[in-house]
């Protein structure tokens, strides 16, 4: 949000966050735990879908405020399955906070 980023008009912030535990540079939990110590970013919907289905992984990712936790299905079809059932969910059925107007666009 810095820069020409800083205007939210022309930069929004997104609706919703899809994030693996798993990334090459950061670990998901800290990016998680980044997003929700700034106020900006309370409004914003983050799952995580990993592989991960550990205990300790799931209840730091909810102490850390994550909205879901969702662990990848095997197999192609099971995991289309699942990514509908979230775009459903949070795009479709699900009300936004009024700081989204529109979390299709």
């Amino acid at each position: 949000g810095t820069g020409k980023f800083a205007d939210r008009q022309e930069y929004p912030l997104p609706y919703l966050v899809v994030l693996d535990l798993k990334l090459p540079i950061l670990m998901g939990l800290e990016v998680l735990k980044w997003l929700r110590q700034r106020p900006e970013f309370d409004p914003v919907v983050v799952l995580v879908l990993t592989s991960s289905a550990n205990p300790a992984d799931v209840d730091e990712a909810y102490r850390l405020k994550a909205n879901a936790y969702l662990v990848k299905p095997s197999g192609m079809d099971n995991l289309v399955r699942l990514v509908e059932s979230i775009r459903d969910f949070w795009l479709v059925h699900n009300q936004p906070a009024r700081v989204f107007s529109d979390p299709l666009a």
